[in-house]
């Protein structure tokens, strides 16, 4: 019974943890510069700070190596940062906040979905290969040594197996779990996961109506992952957070409202933090926002500080937690085995565009995203022929999921491994991220189509009443 109370207990106290370090760093930045008026504002805001606190208490790790010196140093932030949103910061976290009934409906969902998915987290020991050999197995390494540093054994030849140089955020959230908790097992670890999936259900919630669209969203972005989101794997989280972090810039798009690029910074801040493939993803993601910002004569919707505000996030939680762990591995000689960019990686690019390895990785490939391909085509064929424009937000998305696909296509053909091993063992989970985009870009297709039809028939009316 002890150890249940314990599995439920950390997770939450580790959040408000998180949350400490968020708010004490994000009040600073221009979060929320007024109260807040509804519940969806309060949850986005919420699930903000609790991203950007993971991604905090990360760097305070990079930086101090040793876990409980880390741990009681961001404990004394975490508790700063708490006691500040409770009395000087009070008015604008919990003022003029007005339930409505859909607000208990998304509360619910939000439960539902943690119960739904915690349950298979917490209960469920670690058995999958990734998950017990490389993920959990570098959150083990830590525990046992007591810091992020070289002492944990990143050098040692039976070791190079697990991918020693994989970025570290779940491993170091687990290893903190359970020197916590004072012991190491093959379940408690895994409520780093529960950890991340709070500030994903948040934001999720907040996006959920009552409709078609929200429906696809949740089958899509949840359902479709299914046990990715559980089994101790990265590849789930990694898609999860794509997806929310398109979302955060949908909203940015529609809002122009300084909080919601935070958000979109701090939710592609998780990226690159989870896995290499990561550092792909949020470069594209970045990028292309900055891209938009530049083109689409976005820059005078915020005021200089808060680009200046939103400029500094982006260093600290997007940049800094990579450049950091990067910096780490290369003191310790730690390299990755695809040895991509090499010599040897462009000779075997080149023999493999010419040898017809290209047409088995484009076929493999498109078997995994034939589905998100279908209903984003039938989509377009539909806007199309109903003359609806594409909005911004649905073809960043769009973008974003081409640019990431030709990344790991490129990966394919410049692979060290045999392509069939390679592509047979990942490409079922590379190509989460992808189908993620498109099931995104598919989404906001959605909402932009029936706005756009609302906006018609309003006009219409107006102009028939103008007549009359």
């Amino acid at each position: 019974m002890t150890d249940y109370l314990l599995f439920v207990l950390l997770p939450v106290i580790i959040a408000l943890y998180a949350f400490g370090l968020g708010w004490l760093v994000l009040r600073f930045l221009g979060l929320r510069e007024r109260p807040l008026l509804t519940y969806q504002d309060f949850t986005r805001q919420t699930a903000t700070v609790l991203a950007a606190g993971i991604l905090l208490n990360y760097i305070i790790v990079l930086v101090v190596k040793h876990i409980q010196t880390s741990l009681i140093l961001g404990s004394v932030l975490a508790i700063a940062g708490v006691l500040l949103a409770l009395t000087v910061d009070r008015r604008l976290l919990f003022a003029n906040i007005h339930l409505r009934r859909s607000d208990w409906a998304r509360t619910g969902f939000a439960l539902l979905m943690a119960l739904l998915l915690f349950v298979p987290i917490l209960s469920l020991p670690l058995y999958d290969w990734d998950a017990r050999s490389i993920w959990f197995f570098h959150g083990k390494m830590i525990y046992y040594a007591g810091t992020l540093g070289p002492e944990a054994g990143w050098n040692i030849q039976t070791a190079q197996f697990s991918h020693v140089d994989y970025p570290k955020l779940v491993p170091v959230m687990a290893a903190q779990l359970t020197i916590a908790a004072g012991y190491w097992n093959e379940s408690l670890p895994k409520a780093s996961l529960a950890l991340l999936l709070i500030p994903a259900l948040l934001l999720l919630s907040a996006e959920i109506k009552r409709d078609l669209p929200s429906l696809f969203l949740i089958l899509m972005l949840v359902f479709v992952n299914d046990d990715e989101l559980w089994n101790g794997y990265m590849d789930g989280y990694l898609a999860l957070f794509t997806g929310l972090a398109l979302l955060a810039f949908a909203r940015f798009m529609a809002a122009k409202e300084h909080p919601d690029l935070l958000m979109f910074l701090a939710f592609a801040g998780i990226l690159p933090a989870l896995k290499n493939e990561g550092i792909v993803a949020a470069l594209i993601l970045v990028g292309l926002a900055v891209v938009i910002f530049l083109f689409g004569r976005l820059r005078t919707v915020l005021t200089r500080r808060q680009w200046l505000a939103a400029g500094v996030l982006l260093l600290l939680v997007v940049v800094l937690p990579t450049l950091l762990w990067q910096i780490d591995r290369t003191q310790m000689g730690l390299k990755n085995d695809l040895a991509l960019g090499s010599q040897s990686s462009m000779a075997r690019l080149t023999e493999r565009l010419s040898d017809g390895t290209g047409w088995f990785i484009f076929k493999s490939v498109l078997e995994q995203i034939d589905v998100s391909l279908f209903v984003l085509t039938l989509l377009l064929v539909y806007g199309i022929y109903s003359r609806k424009a594409l909005e911004v937000p649905a073809t960043y998305a769009i973008l974003s999921g081409i640019a990431y696909l030709a990344g790991m296509i490129l990966v394919y053909f410049m692979t060290p491994h045999d392509v069939g091993w390679h592509i047979g063992s990942s490409v079922n989970r590379t190509m989460l991220t992808v189908n993620t985009c498109f099931f995104i870009a598919g989404y906001l297709m959605m909402i932009g189509y029936s706005s756009s039809g609302d906006t018609r028939e309003a006009r219409h009316s107006a102009s028939t009443n103008r007549s009359q």
